[in-house]
């Protein structure tokens, strides 16, 4: 192919390296581990935010099951940590 797009057409991949496998999953099936790896990794990097609001996630749902909580830590307890208000300040 020999088209040539210009930047509002062209589509950008973001990567970036997940730490090492976990020890120990927290889910059985493959997929819902590597969405809640994803979402772990994610969440050491940025706070997500609801308008001006930030906003602690520790779990996530499939749309196709949403009344299904996934959790993404293995410890609940981490959650509201020194390390979260930490990450908050950036």
């Amino acid at each position: 192919m020999s088209e040539t797009t210009t930047g509002a057409e062209r589509d950008f991949v973001w990567r970036f390296k997940l730490d090492e496998k976990p020890l120990v999953p927290l889910n059985d099936d493959p997929l819902l581990e590597l969405m809640r790896v994803q979402w772990e990794q994610l969440l050491s990097l940025c706070v997500p935010m609801h308008g001006e609001q930030r906003v602690k996630v520790d779990g996530f749902a499939l749309l196709r099951d949403l009344d299904t909580v996934h959790p993404i830590f293995a410890d609940d307890a981490r959650l509201g940590t020194a390390r979260d208000d930490d990450r908050s300040d950036r």
